[in-house]
């Protein structure tokens, strides 16, 4: 997106392009969706639903049960002794895409922090107890993102 409109190669480009991939990924929507006119964008879509619209704006996809068609209730469950709603776990990923999609560059997170962050979101979220399917989707999500970027050469 920042690299079509001319924009240079550069690291807060590549920061930008992960959080409009973060927002993509967790939405279901992509930038160019019919959706966005005017001054709404996904980044400002997102933005404008944290935190309390993050139900209606996560990919809805994402929380069905088995069976197609079928939306299970989004519940949460125990970890570390206290209580974990799914909502919780999608505000911490939908801030980090937004924080990295930022306009001004000098505003986006850098990619050590980027990773340091979904770290956080898994260690506080991923609880010994036995979760519901839609919890583990989510969290699976956020699992291959930070396996995915703790191998890279972007955050050594």
């Amino acid at each position: 997106a920042e690299y079509g409109m001319g924009g240079r190669v550069s690291t807060q480009g590549d920061v930008y392009s992960f959080g409009i991939l973060l927002l993509e990924i967790f939405t279901g929507r992509r930038p160019t969706d019919a959706l966005f006119t005017g001054y709404l964008n996904l980044h400002s879509l997102v933005k404008k639903g944290l935190p309390d619209s993050v139900m209606e704006i996560v990919d809805q996809s994402a929380l069905l049960d088995e069976d197609p068609g079928d939306l299970v209730e989004a519940v949460g469950y125990e970890t570390h002794g206290s209580r974990v709603e799914l909502s919780d776990i999608l505000v911490s990923v939908f801030k980090i895409g937004v924080a990295c999609s930022e306009e001004a560059p000098q505003d986006r997170m850098n990619m050590s922090q980027v990773v340091n962050d979904l770290v956080s979101v898994r260690e506080k979220f991923s609880g010994k107890s036995a979760r519901r399917r839609e919890m583990q989707k989510s969290d699976g999500r956020v699992n291959i993102l930070v396996d995915s970027l703790a191998s890279t050469e972007l955050i050594h």
